[in-house]
């Protein structure tokens, strides 16, 4: 259920949780169709995609063909539309035990035009209420799916119409944030899955963060890159913070269209989520990666980049 994103939403819409409207579509004119039905924009997306892999939005009703077209050409396969959900984006991290769900935690997402995941802040800066209801929802959706135990990766748009499921997954969410959790809240879920899966009691798990932890991917200008420049101590002296380069001088970069297009990224705690997303950042922007796009053109970036 939770690997195919088309019957996730059917049965969601057919419980009344999280409703979005939805459709397969087969062709640019099944595409062109329902994003009249929605009356705007519209999200394409493989049905049982992952890694923001052949994402596009749909405009307009005539953006249909060009869309149809790069969801093609993208290798996108099985294709789901969308309406597009507007607002800030989360994820909720969740542990469950014999049915009973605990969510652990909320990260806040950066996440670019092309849905690609920037960068994501533990815990997310939201009030006590929007916490209650993303909480609510993400314990009946996990009933919905039937998901007992394990961990369990839920994304969210907090929408003017309130929170709206995007997809889930019944696994650990990637791009760092286990470490930080753990760095937050001193949970580690690779633990409390193993523990789980032996059948070990489950410890209790703490409410409220002791400390705030983020992570910036980095995202240079495309071409061929020529000098790397990393930060050095004080910044990274502690063990709070980190630099890890997925890229070396000579790699071509490419604009960043899917998750593996990204360059590495920096990750740092702080006393809560403010002081650990403006440290990050900082670190972040002192990583030179200088590219060269074209014959006599030069380009130097630090690598960040917070498209929302």
């Amino acid at each position: 259920m939770l690997q195919d994103k088309r019957r996730m939403r059917e049965l969601l819409n057919a419980r009344g949780i999280s409703s979005v409207r939805a459709a397969p579509v087969g062709s640019e004119t099944d595409l062109g169709r329902f994003c009249r039905e929605v009356g705007g924009p519209v999200i394409l997306k493989p049905a049982t995609g992952t890694g923001s892999h052949a994402v596009f939005v749909v405009p307009e009703p005539d953006d249909a063909g060009s869309a149809w077209h790069r969801f093609v050409r993208a290798g996108g396969e099985d294709a789901l539309a969308e309406e597009y959900l507007d607002g800030p984006e989360i994820s909720a991290e969740a542990f469950s035990r014999s049915g009973r769900h605990t969510v652990v935690a909320l990260t806040e997402k950066l996440v670019s035009s092309s849905f690609v995941e920037l960068g994501h802040t533990v815990p997310a800066s939201v009030g006590d209420a929007l916490r209650n209801d993303v909480c609510v929802l993400v314990h009946k959706f996990l009933d919905a799916v039937g998901l007992r135990d394990g961990p369990s990766h839920t994304e969210i748009r907090l929408t003017a119409r309130g929170p709206r499921i995007v997809e889930s997954h019944n696994r650990i969410g990637g791009d760092k944030i286990r470490e930080l959790v753990h760095r937050a809240y001193g949970v580690d879920l690779v633990m409390l899955t193993v523990q789980c899966a032996l059948g070990l009691p489950m410890p209790p798990i703490p409410s409220t963060p002791r400390r705030g932890a983020a992570v910036r991917f980095l995202a240079p200008s495309p071409g061929v890159i020529r000098r790397i420049s990393v930060p050095q101590a004080p910044e990274l002296a502690d063990g709070t913070a980190t630099v890890h380069l997925d890229v070396a001088v000579g790699d071509r970069v490419e604009t960043v269209r899917e998750s593996d297009d990204r360059s590495g990224y920096a990750l740092a705690e702080g006393s809560d989520a403010v002081e650990a997303a403006q440290r990050c950042e900082r670190i972040a922007a002192q990583v030179v990666i200088e590219t060269r796009s074209a014959p006599g053109t030069d380009t130097c970036d630090h690598g960040l980049s917070t498209a929302t």
